[in-house]
């Protein structure tokens, strides 16, 4: 489901291309204005080389979303094929509210591919803030359609119920920027005297 957008994206930041060579570049002398208008027309096609904020939220979007692909799997293999199917019209209030459950959890995930789609348009457009909020949505989205199922359908603990505690983990681990990757890596350990 989100395989093409996801690999659409990564073409997109892999296609990056340094603006500053060539036409209009800071070898032009054209300033911010005609950076900004040529960031504009080759958005669509790649990922502007001088915009570093993008490429990390390009990077964290795309393991974010790797992971929400991660869940529309599991939610499939653990949820849905599993869910126990009704021979006789559902009377009982039970079958009733599983059966609402299972109809939330469909719709909120139809729901993520069409954000997808407006989250990669912000990034086409070179709006991080945008990009940002939506996928901060999508990810709000994942994780309710992930709770909703989180126990099984006779309402017991199984594998899904604990890899959802890692999913939510993973998705909501912050990325450590390269700044602090150096200061962990370059810190000496301090000696006493």
């Amino acid at each position: 489901m989100l395989g093409d957008a996801i690999e659409e994206l990564r073409e997109w930041g892999d296609d990056e291309e340094d603006l500053d060579e060539g036409f209009g570049g800071s070898e032009g002398g054209g300033g911010d204005d005609v950076d900004d208008v040529e960031d504009m027309f080759e958005a669509a096609n790649k990922l502007p080389s001088h915009r570093k904020d993008l490429r990390r939220l390009l990077d964290e979007t795309l393991r974010q979303l790797r992971l929400v692909d991660m869940l529309y799997k599991a939610v499939v293999k653990r949820r849905i094929k599993t869910f126990p199917a009704a021979t006789a019209p559902c009377q009982d209030k039970a079958d009733r509210a599983l059966i609402r459950t299972l109809d939330d959890v469909v719709a909120l995930l139809k729901s993520i591919p069409e954000s997808v789609d407006d989250l990669a348009n912000a990034f086409y457009e070179l709006d991080a803030e945008e990009a940002t909020s939506i996928l901060t949505n999508i990810t709000t989205d994942a994780k309710a359609a992930a709770t909703m199922v989180e126990k099984s359908w006779t309402n017991e603990s199984d594998e899904f119920t604990a890899w959802r505690l890692k999913f939510e983990e993973a998705l909501s681990k912050k990325p450590v920027k390269d700044e602090e990757k150096m200061n962990q890596t370059m810190a000496l350990p301090v000696r006493s005297k």
